[in-house]
């Protein structure tokens, strides 16, 4: 019966969302397209945290400032260098899908993706166990890295050096 009760538990005890970060090398472009998918009722959570504010994300009455206030949320939780050098992240956009959100950011002048660290803690304060997966595209490949709590930054490209 104990063992039948703790299944049942785990079965129904709630899961960490993941979050997919996927990074695109455009080499013609020099430039990194990120594409963000989000879990769009936990993103408004931790957007109504961060600013006091109920953005409505993905509703007829979503804010104004959603854009705003999504930048902000991506900037602090989200970032992107090269060794110690921090690159800008300039924020395209957002838009609904089901239960998603897609947010997309753009990075120029960046010759190459590998070296790419890549340090997240999105949606961290809502779920201990959360995973980030993190994609980078490049013409020569695909790399994956889950990122963690307690490791939360991954340098891509780097794994045969």
């Amino acid at each position: 019966m104990k063992s039948l009760l703790l299944a049942s538990f785990l079965l129904c005890a709630p899961l960490a969302p993941e979050c997919l970060v996927t990074i695109h090398h455009d080499p013609d472009t020099q430039s990194l397209s990120v594409v963000c998918l989000l879990n769009l009722h936990d993103l408004n959570t931790v957007i109504m945290d961060m600013s006091g504010e109920d953005p409505q994300l993905g509703t007829a009455t979503e804010t104004s400032d959603a854009d705003t206030l999504i930048k902000q949320y991506l900037q602090r939780h989200l970032h992107l260098s090269f060794g110690d050098s921090a690159l800008h992240m300039a924020y395209l956009g957002h838009k609904e899908d089901v239960s998603l959100m897609i947010c997309r950011l753009q990075v120029d002048s960046v010759p190459t993706a590998e070296g790419l660290t890549v340090s997240s803690d999105l949606f961290g304060s809502l779920y201990q166990d959360q995973v980030i997966d993190v994609k980078v595209e490049t013409k020569e490949g695909v790399e994956t890295h889950p990122l963690y709590q307690n490791e939360n930054s991954f340098t891509f490209g780097m794994q045969n050096k």
